[in-house]
């Protein structure tokens, strides 16, 4: 179970360092806050860019995908302080992981962003549904019991997180910080 543990590390390494989620000191009541702020800002924006259709600006893309990143990272790091027990709990948290990363993919899925970054934005949604595609490989291989498949599986989830994190870093790189 030890990486089950790497593979947690990878998640949280992929999500939350792309963004970042605010300092340590202060960290659980600024995670409650940063949760319900993200679920507000992502619901509006998911319900502006569905209504009317039409691209957000670079400016509103860019607070779209930090506000999803923000909820992303956190429950990342919420699920980052699970220790590794059984495979049995190794699938609970497996879910739960995969849970949300479908969640940021629909929340993205729901974004219709400026035409300059529309490349970046597919590539981002692209890999983001790879990345969950390898942990549901997890979750089955958890499910099943068998220990040599579960670690094969979080090898591929370690490989679907860094690839991950490109897509991302690239996305920041071209948007910047709000």
């Amino acid at each position: 179970m030890h990486r089950l543990l790497m593979l947690l590390a990878a998640l949280a390494l992929a999500t939350g360092l792309i963004y970042g989620c605010g300092d340590d000191d202060s960290e659980s009541s600024d995670e409650a806050a940063v949760e319900e702020t993200t679920t507000e800002t992502t619901d509006e924006t998911t319900e502006t860019t569905e209504a009317d259709g039409e691209a957000l600006s670079e400016e509103e893309y860019a607070t779209a995908a930090q506000d999803i990143f923000l909820t992303l990272g956190t429950e990342a790091q919420a699920l980052g302080d699970v220790g590794a027990g059984s495979i049995e709990e190794a699938a609970d948290v497996l879910s739960e992981i995969e849970s949300t990363l479908n969640t940021a993919v629909d929340e993205f899925d729901a974004i219709t962003p400026p035409e300059e970054l529309t490349d970046l934005h597919d590539g981002l949604v692209d890999g983001l549904r790879t990345f969950a595609g390898t942990v549901t490989d997890a979750v089955d291989a958890a499910e099943s019991g068998d220990e040599q498949a579960l670690a094969d599986a979080v090898a591929a989830v370690q490989q679907g997180a860094l690839d991950f994190q490109e897509s991302a870093t690239a996305l920041q790189q071209e948007v910047g910080t709000p």
